[in-house]
């Protein structure tokens, strides 16, 4: 399994957000957590990470995270990702009802898989690499 360098969203120098990916054979995967909200006593229970950015400063995690509540309303944030999403994918309403059951009697859109996106050539692979260096892909993507 490869993988590489994944970008932690941040307020400032307060982790809010992060992400998790992989690349193998035929797959890839991209998982983004948002820390909406949190109860301060369980952060107790969390390890420091052997591997931490530069800005963590060694911090704790009370030092380090951050509610995005205390920073935005939760309909600006699910609007702004949204659009964000539409930028680079087919975005289409669905129930939640139907996308667990795939029940098309809860929707008007179908729960068929249609493809957003393509498989990206050798050439246009090794041009998106040639144009980020690993020091930006080491940056934090800030919000």
């Amino acid at each position: 399994v490869d993988s590489f360098l994944s970008p932690d969203y941040v307020f400032g120098n307060r982790k809010f957000g992060g992400n998790a990916q992989s690349i193998t054979k035929n797959r890839w995967i991209h998982h983004t957590s948002f820390l909406w909200d949190y109860e301060d006593r369980n952060m107790d229970y969390l390890k420091l990470p052997s591997r931490a950015p530069e800005y963590r400063s060694a911090r704790d995690h009370t030092e380090f995270v951050c509610r995005m509540r205390e920073y935005m309303q939760r309909p600006a944030f699910v609007d702004r990702t949204i659009k964000a999403l539409e930028a680079y994918f087919l975005v289409q309403p669905m129930s939640s009802e139907a996308a667990v059951n795939g029940d098309p009697q809860t929707t008007t859109t179908t729960t068929e898989f249609i493809p957003s996106t393509r498989l990206l050539s050798e050439k246009e692979l090794e041009d998106a690499f040639a144009s980020t260096t690993l020091e930006r892909m080491a940056h934090t993507v800030r919000i």
